[in-house]
């Protein structure tokens, strides 16, 4: 920001003194040492609120001009998702959140750092505070940080911390469920079961869904209310073949492994 005055009138040669004031008046400022034109641009490198008149001095005596106010304003950025960092796994995304402070209209741009890479590459340019990470398909932690700057007053961009999203493999099912029976109607199945590697995934609590088809497909299945266990036994009526399946998942998003049929 640059503050400037103009003389009409006056007679003799033109002096300029700038001063600098705490206080909004034109009296009780401090001398700026070399700020002796009819221009003068402040410091902006400390925010806060600072007065500014200049002095001008002819041979007919001084006039004072009247204040000029400079707020300087640092623009703030952080990203508010927690927890950080955060496990995923392969195939999830995460949403992060952020709170931003500054003068004008903000533009958000997002920026990742894969696992094993050096760099960072931008991943979207936005005017709003929620972001959606790609698919994430690696194991490893992905890095990411956003980068918000104002269209206000010049001011300069400015970088949030780095968040952590930690990769990890789906959860393991380690034995699948009977491949195969033939029951008589009404008789006793086997039950179907699944035991799943007990620190795959994120390392929390397992939960079971189990499906029935009427295809051999873990797609399109029908949930079963109240099959939430890691075994079930399934029903024996009516005569007919019946496609089952269970759905094992973890807190976190894309740690879901479906079972073979059964």
């Amino acid at each position: 920001v640059e503050l400037s005055v103009a003389v009409a009138d006056g007679e003799g040669t033109t002096d300029y003194q700038w001063f600098e004031n705490n206080n909004n008046s034109n009296t009780g400022g401090t001398e700026i040492s070399g700020a002796t034109s009819a221009s003068y641009t402040p410091d902006t490198s400390v925010s806060g609120i600072k007065y500014y008149y200049v002095e001008i001095t002819q041979d007919c005596g001084s006039v004072v001009s009247a204040v000029s106010t400079v707020e300087v304003f640092t623009p703030t950025v952080s990203i508010t998702t927690v927890p950080d960092p955060q496990s995923i796994c392969v195939g999830g995304d995460v949403t992060l959140d952020i709170v931003s402070d500054g003068l004008g209209t903000p533009t958000y741009s997002w920026y990742y750092r894969s696992p094993g890479s050096t760099s960072f590459t931008v991943s979207t340019v936005t005017p709003t505070t929620t972001y959606t990470t790609p698919v994430l398909t690696q194991v490893g932690d992905y890095e990411f940080y956003v980068s918000v700057s104002y269209d206000g007053l010049e001011c300069d961009p400015v970088d949030s911390l780095i968040y952590t999203v930690t990769v990890v493999d789906d959860p393991e099912i380690t034995t699948q469920p009977l491949s195969s029976q033939q029951v008589c109607e009404g008789g006793s199945p086997e039950a179907l079961s699944v035991d799943v590697n007990s620190v795959s995934g994120t390392g929390t609590a397992f939960e079971y869904q189990w499906y029935s088809n009427t295809t051999d497909s873990t797609v399109g299945g029908t949930k079963i209310p109240g099959a939430k266990a890691a075994i079930y036994t399934p029903a024996t009526a009516p005569v007919g073949t019946t496609y089952y399946y269970v759905e094992v998942s973890q807190e976190g998003s894309g740690c879901v492994v479906v079972s073979n049929t059964s």
